[in-house]
Order: structure tokens, then C-alpha cells, then sequence
């Protein structure tokens, strides 16, 4: 799932902004965001909007 920028939920992570769909799953992020960090950096293809 995607989240426009400028959504409501969003965290600043090694000098980029990310933006989450829902609070959850922010927080979820905030609690260990190397995880999904590393997770994402992994793609091979950009996630589509």
C-alpha cells in the first residue's frame, strides 16, 4: 500500500521521508524502522502510486 505525500503519518529516516498509510503502521516503523527500511531497500522495482 502507498501513501501520497503530504499524508499525516510520516516519519524522517536517514536523511529521507517516509510516508505510511496509517498510524499503525507508522508506529509499527518507529518500533524498529531498520526492518522495513531494509525491506524496502530491497525492491527492484519502485512501488507504484
Amino acid at each position: 500500500m502507498t501513501a501520497p505525500p503530504g499524508s499525516y503519518y510520516c516519519a524522517e529516516y536517514q536523511g529521507r521521508t517516509i510516508y505510511f498509510c496509517t498510524e499503525f503502521c507508522l508506529d509499527a516503523f518507529r518500533a524498529d524502522p531498520e526492518r522495513f527500511y531494509a525491506a524496502h531497500s530491497r525492491r527492484k522495482t519502485p512501488a507504484k502510486p
